[in-house]
């Protein structure tokens, strides 16, 4: 399974630019701090930043 998190940073990929018909989980966080940096850096092997506007 891929874990997406929305995080801003050099390796985010756009969302757009996905394949939701796969199985996958999407971390979101608050608008104002975001996904927590543990989460951004969650080491599942799959794990993609994703950048949302």
């Amino acid at each position: 399974m891929k874990v997406y998190a929305a995080h801003f940073s050099e390796r985010a990929i756009y969302y757009r630019d996905v394949d939701y018909t796969l199985p996958c989980a999407i971390l979101m966080g608050s608008e104002k701090d975001g996904v927590s940096q543990s989460g951004a850096d969650l080491d599942v092997g799959d794990e993609v930043n994703l950048s949302v506007p």
